[in-house]
């Protein structure tokens, strides 16, 4: 579903009529730009509940290359990354001379501690700080560096359309409308939303399956 398919799903379960700009009642006619709002914080509700490894349709690789002398670089660098909001990234791994081998995560401060005065090399070890990724030792070549990463679900515009498997997007149709009723002072309903939300993201748990790729769900309806 797009945004106005869910606003449409969402315009059906309250009972509400587009177009209007009333958001007193449960019965009023609901405005589009609060709608969004209610979407898109709903969204990121539902992408930030994901399991510790978060939801695998969230999930993303991509590579750099280092630099010879050069040890920061930043997501804007990072092809894969850059413009998206990241809930975390990592793991990383060289890869050189054919074999692929995983970087030791640190913290910031510690990996310039420990390689302060290590001359400059391979890549063992990286931190990750805002929007920077710092790898150490300092590299003495171009290496190519492979990494994963999780985001968030972009903020839906016009026709913007969920990273989430639309099986699963009536989930953010249901905690929209929990944060609706909410709103309006209706707590017996928002109550009963927020029930049949954790219901969802339970079913949503239940087809989670460990990281294969963007994408990978089981096919798993609700009902």
């Amino acid at each position: 579903m797009d945004l106005e398919d869910l606003r449409t799903a969402m315009h059906d379960r309250l009972g509400t009529v587009p177009g209007a700009t009333s958001d007193t009642s449960t019965d009023a006619a609901a405005a589009d730009a609060l709608m969004t709002r209610l979407i898109n914080r709903a969204l990121q509700d539902v992408a930030l509940r994901g399991l510790p490894t978060g939801w695998d349709w969230l999930h993303g690789e991509g590579t750099f290359s280092t630099v010879a002398g050069t040890d920061k670089y930043t997501f804007a660098q990072m092809t894969a990354v850059s413009g998206r909001v990241l809930q975390r990234v990592g793991p990383l791994w060289v890869e050189y001379d054919g074999i692929r081998t995983e970087l030791e995560v640190m913290p910031w401060r510690a990996v310039r501690t420990v390689y302060e005065t290590a001359p400059e090399g391979l890549p063992e070890a990286y931190a990750v700080k805002g929007r920077e990724i710092l790898v150490a030792p300092v590299p003495d070549a171009v290496y190519t560096i492979r990494y994963r990463f999780v985001q968030n679900e972009p903020t839906l515009g016009a026709n913007g359309i969920p990273l989430m498997p639309e099986q699963f997007q009536e989930a953010i149709v249901e905690r929209a409308c929990q944060l609706w009723f909410r709103r309006v002072g209706n707590l017996p309903m928002a109550a009963a939303c927020a029930a049949e939300f954790q219901t969802m993201v339970s079913v949503m748990r239940h087809a989670q399956r460990p990281y294969a790729g963007p994408g990978h769900v089981d096919d798993v309806m609700y009902g």
